[in-house]
């Protein structure tokens, strides 16, 4: 295996072809901490394989913080 397997994108892109090895449809996706902007990646890649979406402890989708802010 290479970095390349390990990105982001990559592993949306596995669990794409596992699903899909599987027949499963209507997915149900979880995805915790660095696993959510995997979930998010596939469910904006192939919305049609997924139900719905979960997005716990992860600041995948959340806007910037303010500037000035000690979260910047």
């Amino acid at each position: 295996m290479n970095d390349e397997d390990w990105t982001v994108d990559a592993v949306a892109e596995h669990v794409a072809n596992f699903a899909t090895q599987l027949g499963l449809k209507n997915l149900t996706l979880v995805g915790h901490s660095r696993g959510g902007m995997t979930a998010v990646l596939l469910a904006l890649k192939y919305p049609e394989m997924v139900k719905k979406l979960v997005i716990i402890s992860s600041a995948t989708a959340a806007p910037a913080p303010p500037v000035g802010t000690d979260m910047d």
